[in-house]
């Protein structure tokens, strides 16, 4: 005699012989007095959308004298969740039912336009279940996930499918050593342990990632989309979004100048890349070979390299590196991006170390990270190569280690543009005032600016109009 268990595993196998791609428990198909189906098989239409087909109830050791007030309740689930076909299995017998009418019908074939869904915003909400559950069923433990951990368990999943994938082995996307997978993809993609998330944290979501990751593309550009879009969510509830992420302002801002550069070479770099969503948004924008990003913090790492995994975004190369310790003087670094990106933790200042001491701004003892940024971006810049970056007001009037920098710049670089960003650009995250610099390293340190374009949007709804003017000079055309 099968358990619950049992049953309702060998019935969410038969649904996805019979052509069902994606299987879900306890799905609601009443809100108020909330009321759940056993199961609901849906298959994937046209547009990438998950369309539910086939509601299930499964009812065991069942008195035959209770069928029909259990049909009843299996054809309010189907006419609530619009499937057109109902699934009821009384002791392990099958008896399938059209949905609007529930008159019984032979056992009906499925068809799936497509093997995966396409929909971001459906991927999107996907994960934010997921998350949901996760932090739900893991705050009976004693230590319940912060978010980077929560998210770090879900990159786990993530990743086991896009190395099935790779294998052609997608059909082994099941419970069965599951930490095992992790494990293996983790080594394949050389994604390190540094993050620490422990493999009980693991196992106590993982029937969760099962359940919640089906039908999902293992490598696709809407994964990655929709994993940063569901940080981006997240963190902004926090008022954290500054801290890892990106603004949505400032991820526009940084792919309207960069769309418009003419950058052509073999590597560009990101020197606070985050979550990456900068480097994500500009990728496709340039003529380059890789974009690299570096990231110190271990979990923002994993999760980073993750999205560039699942997305399929050959290009970036995510590295677990202290911006400030990577050196420029290597032979392979030094002079050799044709892109330097920098939007850094703004106020913040680094603990200092023996090596930061080669920086001209370490004079300064009151150096922010920016300063080292932009100091750093100058080395690395290939002659001719574009420098893009978000800088504190003090960048531009203080003194101290801000005018060791404006030093710097004008030495090495010739400064395009400089727009000046209305003072609540980042609210809620601060209230700081910053500005956009577009710096272009010298192809000689004879070489002189003819004149430069200043912008001040008075709002964030001007700031794309500036910008564009910006390209327009940049291209010859009239301020």
């Amino acid at each position: 005699m099968l358990n619950e268990t049992a049953i309702n595993n060998e019935i969410k196998t038969y649904l996805k012989e019979l052509g069902c791609p994606i299987v879900r428990e306890d799905v609601i198909w009443r809100k108020n007095n909330v009321r759940t189906s056993d199961l609901v098989g849906y298959l994937i239409n046209e547009k990438g959308e998950a369309s539910p087909q086939v509601v299930v109830e499964i009812k065991l050791n069942q008195a035959t004298s209770s069928i029909p007030g259990i049909q009843q309740r299996l054809h309010a689930a189907a006419e609530s969740l619009n499937c057109p076909y109902a699934l009821l299995v009384i002791n392990e017998k099958k008896y399938w039912f059209d949905g609007k009418t529930l008159l019984p019908i032979d056992e009906p074939k499925l068809e799936s336009s497509k093997m995966y869904l396409e929909n971001v915003e459906e991927i999107e909400k996907i994960f934010t279940n997921f998350l949901s559950d996760i932090r739900r069923v893991e705050s009976q433990f004693e230590n319940t996930p912060d978010t980077l951990e929560s998210l770090c368990i879900l990159g786990s999943g993530l990743l086991v499918r896009a190395h099935l994938s790779i294998k052609n082995q997608m059909d082994d996307w099941n419970v069965t050593n599951f930490i095992e997978k992790v494990e293996e993809a983790r080594s394949f993609f050389n994604v390190n342990q540094e993050s620490n998330i422990s493999n009980d944290l693991i196992l106590t979501g993982y029937h969760k990632l099962i359940e919640h990751l089906e039908g999902l593309p293992p490598i696709d550009p809407v994964m990655g989309k929709a994993f940063l879009q569901v940080i981006q969510s997240m963190f902004s509830k926090d008022g954290r979004l500054g801290e890892s992420g990106t603004t949505s302002h400032i991820q526009k801002i940084f792919k309207l100048i960069i769309s418009k550069l003419d950058i052509h070479g073999k590597k560009a770099i990101d020197l606070a890349v985050g979550f990456g969503s900068v480097a994500f948004n500009v990728v496709n924008e340039i003529d380059v070979e890789s974009f690299q990003g570096l990231e110190k913090n271990p979990r923002v790492f994993e999760i980073a390299k993750t999205i560039s995994i699942i997305s399929g975004l050959n290009k970036i190369k995510i590295f677990y590196n202290d911006t400030l310790l990577f050196r420029e003087d290597a032979p392979e670094n030094r002079n050799s991006y044709a892109l330097v990106t920098v939007d850094p933790p703004l106020a913040s200042v680094p603990n200092y170390t023996a090596e930061y001491v080669r920086f001209s701004v370490a004079q300064s003892r009151r150096a922010n990270v920016s300063d080292f940024m932009i100091e750093q971006s100058l080395q690395l810049a290939q002659p001719g190569g574009y420098i893009v970056a978000l800088v504190p007001e003090s960048t531009l009037f203080s003194s101290g280690s801000a005018r060791i920098v404006r030093d710097l710049i004008k030495q090495e670089a010739i400064i395009e543009g400089i727009i000046s960003l209305p003072p609540h650009t980042l609210k809620p995250y601060t209230n700081a005032k910053v500005n956009i610099m577009i710096l272009r390293k010298k192809s000689n340190r004879n070489e002189k600016a003819k004149e430069l374009f200043l912008g001040r949007p008075e709002s964030v709804n001007d700031i794309e109009g500036v910008i564009n003017e910006f390209n327009t000079w940049r291209m010859g055309g009239s301020q």
